[in-house]
């Protein structure tokens, strides 16, 4: 049993059924369950109406909403089990949030590669140019017939 609280996120998708007054009762009683199990909530959100990527359950709308909160590990197991038991809801997911508030939106971006130093070309290579430029040019004049 670990005994050191953790900061969760719980996001949920509520059937598009229910009727409008009843959402904000419905969310109310998802907080209600998170602090029965001894959970603090630091943000929430009403759930709002959205249209769902793919229907579930012959549903195509459902009210998203979701609940920041910190809370002991153990007591997530109960908290997962009540929430697959309640009918109001389609979809529901918990997750630890790991990322400091801070730290979230900053991508670390890799180091910018040393400069290349410019290499001058070896006076070899010119006259091979120069050559093959004299040899291309008497090529070009015999064929032109100049």
């Amino acid at each position: 049993m670990e005994r050191n609280p953790k900061k969760y996120e719980i996001a949920y998708i509520l059937r598009s059924s229910i009727a409008e007054e009843a959402i904000a009762e419905q969310a109310q009683k998802i907080a209600a369950l998170i602090e029965a199990e001894k959970g603090i909530i630091s943000h929430s959100e009403i759930p709002k109406k959205r249209r769902l990527a793919y229907p579930i359950g012959k549903e195509d709308h459902g009210y998203f909403g979701w609940i920041k909160f910190t809370a002991l590990p153990d007591t997530i197991a109960a908290i997962e089990k009540t929430m697959k038991a309640a009918a109001s809801l389609l979809r529901h997911l918990i997750v630890e949030d790991t990322i400091p508030v801070q730290q979230f939106g900053r991508i670390p971006r890799p180091p910018a590669p040393p400069p290349v130093a410019a290499v001058p070309p070896k006076r070899e290579e010119e006259a091979d140019e120069r050559l093959d430029l004299e040899a291309l040019d008497k090529k070009l004049e015999e064929i032109l017939g100049k």
